[in-house]
């Protein structure tokens, strides 16, 4: 059977392989994403946490390497918060001084 070169198909298998743990064929399936979409941190950091999990260090500090070496930018972490006045996004580094004293106590996790 012909294998489909569909970049949503191995990302959906990278996922299900960091549920199960299953770290030979989250290599597989990422570095065919490395090769579908080459400019995605997605894999990466996947890959990375995977081996995190499972104790292998040197295995995802090497996949961190990786990323960095063939220059792909990690996208900034980002969260949101449902306050009365609508939903707001906070991005790693962003300013919080503009914002409220409940607002900032979400963000902190104080609520």
């Amino acid at each position: 059977m012909p294998c489909i070169d569909d970049p949503v198909l191995w990302e959906v298998l990278l996922s299900a392989c960091a549920v199960h743990g299953n770290a030979t064929l989250a290599k597989r399936a990422a570095e065919k994403l490395f090769l579908l979409d080459p400019l995605s941190s997605a894999p990466y950091v996947l890959l990375s946490n995977i081996y995190a999990s499972l104790g292998r260090w040197d295995d995802a500090s090497a996949v961190r390497t990786l990323l960095n070496g063939r220059g792909v930018a990690k996208d900034r972490g980002y969260s949101w918060i449902d306050n009365k006045n609508g939903v707001r996004a906070f991005m790693v580094d962003d300013d919080l001084g503009m914002v409220n004293a409940e607002e900032q106590a979400s963000v902190y996790g104080a609520t």
